[in-house]
């Protein structure tokens, strides 16, 4: 596909009727989390609310996933802004398309804290790192009120020019299922030893 923008916005169209269902564990104590994908996400996933002098920044996120689905934003339209950076966001409109696959690898899972190492400003409180055929993806995953405790990829990191694991506390992942929320089809991914869900100490 000639435009990478619309190619990442058809390949995050397919995560917005999936769960993602983790069990995590750090210093004996148990996180539940469950992953779920908005079209209004997509807009910082993307980029596109970095380029805070472009116009369509002050775009609702379901307007600027709905023009992107159609292709009428393109790489030009964003390059055009001041703020943008090769580095950063020309990664994610390399990368974003991988988005599903990097969360279907059982990699890495850290608890995240804001500005541990004096460089991050990312409001998460989970961290999310895989490589996917050589891409260093980095995923930051947080809750927010109104989405009935969900959690959501507050932010998308592909290649940075820095380790952003450094410093953070590595969870254990116990049990990960991905579920269609159409079909109610469950697919298991991970369970560590003999863990079910009932086992989780909160």
């Amino acid at each position: 596909m000639d435009n990478p923008i619309q190619r990442n916005a058809i390949a995050f169209q397919k995560l917005l009727h999936t769960e993602y269902y983790y069990c995590l564990s750090l210093a004996g104590k148990g996180f539940e989390v469950r992953l779920r994908f908005h079209e209004e996400d997509f807009h910082h996933l993307e980029g596109i609310g970095q380029l805070t002098d472009l116009q369509i920044h002050s775009l609702s996120g379901r307007k600027t996933f709905s023009m992107a689905m159609n292709g009428e934003i393109t790489e030009y339209d964003l390059k055009k802004s001041a703020l943008y950076e090769s580095t950063r966001t020309q990664n994610k409109i390399d990368c974003l398309y991988m988005l599903e696959t990097a969360l279907d690898h059982n990699d890495l899972v850290f608890r995240y804290v804001k500005g541990a190492d004096g460089r991050i400003r990312i409001e998460a409180s989970i961290l999310l790192y895989t490589d996917v055929n050589g891409n260093q993806i980095y995923v930051y995953i947080d809750q927010e009120e109104g989405r009935n405790s969900d959690y959501y990829c507050r932010s998308f990191v592909a290649n940075p020019s820095f380790d952003r694991k450094h410093g953070l506390k590595k969870m254990t992942l116990l049990w990960k299922e991905k579920s269609d929320l159409l079909t109610n089809k469950r697919t298991l991914q991970y369970k560590k030893d003999g863990f079910t869900p009932d086992q989780l100490r909160l």
